[in-house]
């Protein structure tokens, strides 16, 4: 008996110890490694390093981008497909290009790399095993432009749609009516952005259908009736008016009709409420004889130095909530005259803050060369620096540059250029901005300060070389971002040199150095073949080139900052440039488009 535990004690152990060293060969050899039977779609990452398991998604999901993705309706109103490009192309400035679809490759492979290292000893052993027998599948974790899809969507099908129409008021030859609603075919675009990020995590950018469902207004007309002819009595025999303690601004009938609109209360009776943005609009309109901008402080420099001060001023905006709020109370009690609510505009900076913030001296500088530009391109550069000249970042503080340049639209001064997107050429705004996002790149780097967001572009751009140390930016997103970890406030000064732009961070020092090493090049990929863009910006046939090939490339440099207390913090910055084709705007409409329409009604 003795014997017989003996060698089951022995048999155990050895079953162990070969177990054990199965397990412990097997992460030996895939130290670095993604261990075998893990898959993408039908890519097998087995034995691949995290290196090479990235080159190989790269690839597939380039192909994938330059395909693009066909949406297709077919609903009573008519039949339509239309693809959607996955990266949107300026010809006339590189800033405006970027990817609809983040196929976050770093990520994803860290996920396939760390399948089977979860756990102790032996369960990563059984994982390992296990992965091996059966293949572990997973999926790419994308992130998608929703809201700029859902636009080219809605922009793309809208005539094959229709909202539904709740009942509303209208003026006919003096009188007020009461027009019936109506029933609406909506698309389900929701559904069209799960399918496409399922596809697009397979890898796949097969054409993608747009359901669609009938839906009936909120209120029927027989709902609307009896508050219809209280508000119809009360806007026909009131003369209202908004007013301030200076002017008055009489409402027109027709104006106060298409403000006034029916909806459900809580009690699920009909209700009278105001169009919001109809009223705003209107707002907008006079808000330029009311209201006044609050006048920041503002530092003049000589010499690196603060010199003097302009000290701040309170200014006064529209409450646009409270004036709206008030406009339907007065309207409802019969108040002609309708008092628009202001609001105090404070300053964002306090005169005794800056007495004390200390602004001595140079602690960062950053430059770059934007010559060769077009004039838009010159212009837009012009007015986004010296929108944020002046600038004060306060200790600990997050900078954000879109946020500090705010809008860019025809309101805010910018002119705009032309981009790609899918087959056709559409006027934007923001050219020329990426040049103040490199900038800013390069003042944070050589100052020295964390940066917390940062997006390379997706091509080599001649005006920000040398390539791996530039930033590109898009209102909301991609950002550029630092902290202020100076303990002081930091005072951003810009201005232009001929072709140079140039960004300046005044401040106090804490003593840091920092050194940054000139970026190094390679894994340089040739351009793709020519590429033709038909546009209805040209005359029929002409031709006109937009953009020369750019190979690709990867980059890299190290950056390293020494502390006064001797700690160094050392960064290893990479970036990844995709060749670019040769671009050709050429008249007309492409040759394969087809789209079909027609208007039965509803």
């Amino acid at each position: 008996m003795k014997k017989i535990i003996f060698r089951i004690v022995f048999y155990l152990l050895l079953i162990v110890f070969l177990v054990s060293l199965y397990i412990f060969l097997e992460e030996i050899i895939f130290f670095e490694k993604i261990y075998p039977g893990v898959y993408l779609d039908n890519f097998d990452f087995g034995g691949l390093t995290k290196e090479k398991a990235a080159e190989l998604i790269k690839g597939a999901t380039e192909e994938v981008e330059k395909g693009g993705v066909v949406f297709s309706a077919n609903t009573p109103q008519g039949q339509k497909k239309k693809a959607l490009s996955l990266v949107v192309v300026s010809p006339s400035d590189p800033d405006l290009s970027y990817r609809v679809v983040d196929f976050k490759i770093k990520e994803n492979v860290n996920r396939a790399f760390q399948i089977g290292r979860e756990g102790n000893f032996f369960e990563r052993g059984e994982k390992i095993f296990l992965t091996k027998l059966e293949r572990k599948k997973i999926g790419l974790e994308v992130e998608i432009k929703e809201q700029e899809i859902k636009k080219f969507l809605e922009e793309q099908f809208k005539e094959l749609g229709k909202s539904p129409k709740k009942p509303r008021l209208e003026t006919k030859e003096g009188e007020i009516i009461l027009v019936g609603g109506e029933e609406g075919l909506v698309f389900d675009f929701d559904a069209a952005l799960l399918n496409l990020k399922e596809n697009l995590s397979n890898l796949s950018n097969k054409e993608i259908p747009l359901s669609y469902f009938r839906e009936s207004p909120v209120l029927a007309r027989e709902d609307c009736e009896e508050t219809f002819e209280k508000i119809k009595n009360i806007l026909l025999t009131a003369n209202f008016a908004l007013t301030s303690s200076e002017n008055k601004w009489p409402l027109k009938l027709e104006d106060l009709v298409s403000w006034t609109e029916f909806d459900l209360n809580e009690a699920k009776e009909a209700e009278i409420v105001l169009n919001q943005e109809k009223v705003f609009s209107f707002l907008k309109e006079i808000a330029k004889d009311l209201e006044q901008e609050a006048v920041e402080p503002k530092f003049k420099m000589e010499n690196s130095r603060v010199v003097e001060f302009r000290p701040p001023q309170k200014g006064k905006k529209i409450d646009y909530n409270e004036t709206l709020s008030k406009i339907k109370d007065s309207i409802l009690e019969r108040k002609k005259n309708i008092e628009i609510v202001l609001k105090e505009a404070e300053p964002e900076t306090k005169i005794g803050e800056i007495n004390s913030l200390g602004i001595k001296e140079l602690v960062g500088r950053g430059e770059s060369n934007f010559a060769g530009s077009p004039a838009n391109r010159r212009y837009n550069i012009k007015i986004g620096a010296s929108k944020i000249n002046g600038i004060l970042i306060k200790p600990d503080e997050e900078f954000s540059l879109v946020q500090a340049i705010g809008e860019v639209d025809e309101t805010t001064g910018f002119l705009p250029e032309l981009v790609i997107k899918g087959d056709r050429t559409k006027p934007e705004f923001g050219g020329g901005l990426c040049q103040l996002g490199t900038t800013a790149f390069r003042v944070a780097l050589n100052a020295g300060l964390p940066i917390t967001e940062r997006t390379p572009h997706t091509f080599r751009v001649r005006y920000y070389e040398p390539a791996g140390m530039d930033a590109t930016i898009y209102n909301p997103k991609p950002d550029f971002r630092f902290i202020n970890d100076t303990g002081n406030y930091l005072l951003l000064h810009t201005r232009i040199e001929g072709n140079i732009l140039i960004f300046e961070l005044y401040g106090t020092s804490d003593g840091r150095q920092v050194e940054v090493t000139k970026p190094v090049i390679y894994n340089i990929s040739s351009p793709p073949p020519k590429k033709i863009i038909y546009t209805e910006e040209l005359k029929e046939g002409e031709e006109k080139k937009v953009e020369s090939a750019v190979p690709g490339a990867d980059t890299s440099f190290e950056r390293t900052i020494t502390f006064p207390n001797g700690t160094k913090r050392e960064e290893f910055w990479k970036s990844h440039y995709v060749p670019w084709a040769e671009t050709w705007l050429v008249g007309g409409k492409p040759p394969e488009e087809e789209s079909t329409t027609s208007t039965p009604s509803l």
